[in-house]
């Protein structure tokens, strides 16, 4: 069964065996099989790296420089939640003897809303929430 669909979930696979999840589970541990799940990529530009690496050394410069420089930055993030075209990597499992090293390709670019936040050492502003992606 699981070598014709190895993405069956516990679930699934025991509904098809007629036996109790557990039992299930068991059964695929005894048989040597392991429940795998995806990497996600995210979707970056050839020059992102460089771009990343970059900025840290100027920035590991400038601390080791200015100590106190941290005392005076006001740090935020953004973080984007979507109700569709996402990858749940809970629910993608992909059951096998060897670990298959699969991975899906995600947008950053999808819909949804994007919530913000900015902290410095006064305290905590937002969070904010926008429909839009915040730049």
């Amino acid at each position: 069964m699981v070598n014709d669909n190895p993405r069956l979930s516990i679930r699934e696979g025991a509904a098809r065996a007629g036996i109790s999840k557990s039992s299930y589970q068991i059964a695929m541990t005894q048989l040597n099989f392991r429940p795998y799940h995806p990497t996600l990529i995210v979707d970056l530009n050839e020059d992102d790296f460089d771009r990343r690496s970059e900025f840290c050394e100027i920035w590991l410069d400038k601390f080791e420089n200015d100590p106190g420089l941290i005392d005076r930055i006001f740090w935020s993030d953004e973080a984007k939640f979507s109700m569709n075209t996402t990858v749940n990597r809970h629910y993608c499992t992909y059951w096998s003897r060897e670990n298959p090293h699969f991975k899906f390709e995600v947008s950053n670019t999808k819909q949804g809303i994007t919530v913000w936040c900015g902290m410095s050492p006064n305290g905590l502003i937002g969070p904010y929430v926008f429909d839009d992606t915040v730049t």
